[in-house]
């Protein structure tokens, strides 16, 4: 699994395109496959289907061989292939209207509430219950080869997540130009950027030249 540090979104490289899954749960690192998200110049990293086995990959969510089979799968339907490559944005999208208000407080509009509900419940026909030697837990029930096989993956992984005990620390990033949302596990719970090291720095920086320019 590729676990490169790369900053604010990822880069080509000739092993291909790498992200940064930073998200600490799959459905927020999915959600952040879109880089300057509140800005026009926003820039889409799911780019073609090859992207999202690729994404998929480095967010430990398939295996290499897994990921391999589904690119050489949309290279012989590419027509397909975006098609379904649409259909995970648009999933993407209206999970992010469903997080964004949860975060901020605020009432998941009316139609965003719909379509999620509807993705929930499919993906929930694509999962069973298995037992463990302890416990039961869930497998999906998909065929990993299929196009839609993520949406499922991701849809379920978000479920999981908004009902259960880390709901409460999903954040979005502070910056008036990222929107990337991540689980706060911070000692405090006072995290505010989705990287110190970039975001953050920014905005320190913002702050130093405000104060020179007022002392000036």
């Amino acid at each position: 699994m590729v676990r490169a540090p790369v900053r604010r979104g990822g880069r080509r490289t000739p092993r291909g395109f790498l992200f940064e899954v930073s998200g600490g749960d799959p459905s927020l690192d999915f959600v952040n496959t879109v880089d300057l998200r509140p800005l026009a110049s926003r820039k889409e990293l799911l780019a073609t289907y090859a992207d999202v086995p690729s994404w998929a990959r480095q967010a430990g969510l398939l295996t290499r061989e897994q990921e391999a089979a589904l690119v050489k799968k949309a290279s012989r339907d590419r027509e397909a292939a975006e098609r379904a490559r649409k259909r995970l944005v648009e999933a993407r999208e209206c999970l992010f209207q469903v997080l964004i208000a949860f975060v901020e407080g605020k009432d998941v509009p009316g139609d965003a509430l719909d379509r999620w509900n509807r993705l929930v419940r499919r993906a929930a026909e694509r999962f069973e219950l298995v037992p463990l030697r302890e416990r039961f837990a869930w497998r999906s029930a998909s065929d990993p080869g299929e196009l839609d096989f993520l949406m499922w993956t991701i849809v379920h992984a978000a479920v999981a997540l908004l009902t259960g005990p880390e709901a409460p620390r999903i954040r979005s990033c502070a910056s008036e130009s990222c929107d990337w949302m991540f689980l706060d596990r911070s000692r405090r719970g006072n995290r505010r950027w989705c990287d110190m090291t970039v975001c953050g720095n920014r905005a320190k920086a913002r702050r130093f030249y405000a104060r020179r320019r007022a002392r000036s």
